[in-house]
């Protein structure tokens, strides 16, 4: 949620050193994002529990500073100017339950954590998240998916609180999947996702690792690994038509904007080389929507959330 732009008082920050045991200002939202781009940020924050959740959203709704949740920082670009505001970041509120098949974990909870637990317990079902980076709320809300899987497959029900502190558990039936997003009407928009119930099935032992070291050979053959990069970049315009293909035989691989890159291994994956902006991203993007519009009459969205000042 990003409301208009207020600067931190002292009487706030006083308010936030006393209620909240990890928290920093003025903190380089480059650390925060795979990409490694952005500004500051006035104020980053790391709830470790619902309790200080239910504190601090409530609080900043009524002090009108703007806030965004975040997780690992996949998916996302930062402006190079920075966020007026407290950024949320939820990767430590990472709590884990299992019980059989069914694990009960917070929104801050990585994928790749999800994914090993699985494999350790034999349960089928997560092998389709190996390699997506990102947290479980972040995975929750774009309903993240690849090679088949998205994460509303395996979902029950999911935990999101409103910005006055209420908690509400959403059934799987009552929300909306799409593709790359999953909503629910009964609740505001502006819900954060705080956990999920998520269901599995007992899977042979040696089934279940083949398909994780066939799924993460592919990953590492097709895929950029190791470099600062948010993900697949576009969405696909259909499930026979990849986003990727299409920027290929646009003639777009390696097309550059300073450091920003179309990766030589997958289309669908733009690089920061090392000292790109979000303006050069954001020139790439645009140039790559043109030249795939004007090849294909198809207009791409992106599936990279772009948050400005």
């Amino acid at each position: 949620m990003i409301q208009d732009k207020k600067m931190l008082n002292t009487q706030q920050k006083k308010y936030l050193n006393a209620n909240f045991s990890k928290i920093a200002y003025n903190v380089s939202l480059k650390a925060y994002s795979r990409f490694r781009i952005g500004g500051s940020a006035e104020g980053i924050i790391f709830p470790k529990n619902i309790q200080e959740l239910k504190i601090l959203l409530p609080w900043l709704t009524h002090e009108s500073i703007p806030w965004l949740v975040i997780g690992s920082g996949s998916n996302i670009l930062f402006d190079d100017s920075g966020f007026c505001g407290i950024i949320i970041n939820l990767t430590h509120f990472s709590g884990m339950q299992s019980q059989g098949n069914i694990i009960e974990a917070d929104a801050g909870i990585s994928l790749k954590r999800l994914c090993l637990h699985a494999i350790r317990n034999n349960l089928g079902g997560m092998n389709f998240a190996l390699g997506i980076p990102g947290t479980l709320g972040g995975a929750v809300r774009m309903n993240a998916g690849a090679g088949g899987g998205q994460i509303a497959d395996v979902i029950q029900s999911i935990l999101c609180m409103t910005p006055d502190g209420r908690i509400y558990q959403i059934k799987k039936e009552a929300m909306i999947i799409g593709y790359r997003n999953i909503t629910w009407c009964e609740i505001a928009n502006d819900a954060i996702v705080i956990g999920a119930s998520i269901s599995l099935y007992p899977d042979n032992k040696h089934a279940i690792r083949q398909d994780a070291r066939q799924k993460m050979i592919y990953r590492k053959t097709t895929q950029p690994i190791g470099c600062a990069c948010a993900g697949s970049f576009f969405k696909n315009p259909s499930k026979s038509l990849s986003a990727g293909y299409l920027i290929e035989q646009a003639g777009l691989k390696g097309y550059q904007i300073g450091d920003a890159v179309v990766s030589h291994r997958h289309a669908n994956f733009i690089i920061n080389k090392g000292h790109a902006r979000s303006k050069d991203i954001i020139h790439l993007m645009h140039d790559i929507q043109e030249k795939v519009m004007m090849k294909f009459h198809i207009q791409l969205q992106p599936e990279v959330k772009i948050i400005h000042v």
